[in-house]
């Protein structure tokens, strides 16, 4: 059986817990395991830029 793990963070790419369940997110990468990352509150530049070379990182995009 497949692990699938969805790592769900808010806040800032630049916080503790955003930066604790990326490093998590890419070690389990590593070893194989189906992992996505899921944050609501990283601005357009940011998540273009993390995009580039992390397809797995979901954004949720806020329309106010």
């Amino acid at each position: 059986m497949k692990i699938k793990v969805l790592h769900i963070v808010g806040g800032s790419i630049a916080n503790g817990a955003y930066i604790g369940a990326s490093i998590l997110h890419k070690a389990l990468l590593d070893q194989g395991v189906s992992s996505k990352l899921l944050n609501d509150t990283c601005n357009k530049r940011d998540q273009l830029k993390i995009n580039s070379f992390d397809k797995s990182i979901i954004f949720i995009i806020k329309n106010f």
